[in-house]
């Protein structure tokens, strides 16, 4: 249905948003610097919009797939300078709970938008529910730039690139 499309291209970018802020919130509460946060992807340094708060640099990219979360020290830094607030620096169970926010967030999101469906226009929120879901599951699948490959880097110990 062209409706449901039409308003799944509008709701998509908030559902990104929500899962890159499932990142962001987690890494907060313990102590992580966020370096950056976006919705869609950069073409180099092109994008939409960008803000600044704080340490972080937030953003909407040109190409409109997934966001990014990237966390100070993903990887050790190669110089050896090292400081609080860097990702690698953190007990394995911070870690993994940070890459793990954002699908959690998007389960949240999929369960409110479900049980607020018996007050709500049902087509906005199956879509809500069934977008939230797709991205939720979806991350979790094991290939490249996914928290799946994340967490089974992480498990293995190798290195992270971005959230």
């Amino acid at each position: 249905r062209m409706a449901t499309l039409v308003m799944g291209m509008w709701v998509w970018p908030l559902v990104v948003l929500w899962h890159e802020l499932g990142h962001y919130v987690s890494a907060r509460w313990f102590g992580i610097t966020v370096l950056r946060v976006f919705v869609f992807q950069e073409v180099g340094r092109l994008r939409l919009f960008s803000l600044r708060f704080g340490n972080t640099l937030f953003g909407v990219g040109l190409i409109p797939t997934s966001g990014y979360t990237l966390l100070d020290g993903l990887e050790p830094n190669p110089l050896g300078i090292e400081h609080p607030g860097m990702f690698h620096l953190a007990p394995q169970w911070q870690r993994a709970l940070i890459i793990l926010a954002g699908p959690v967030f998007n389960l949240l999101a999929a369960l409110t938008a479900w049980l607020c469906s018996a007050w709500l226009p049902t087509a906005l929120m199956e879509t809500v529910v069934y977008l939230n879901l797709f991205l939720a599951f979806s991350t979790l699948i094991p290939l490249p730039g996914t928290d799946g490959n994340h967490l089974w880097r992480l498990y293995k110990g190798g290195g992270i690139s971005h959230l």
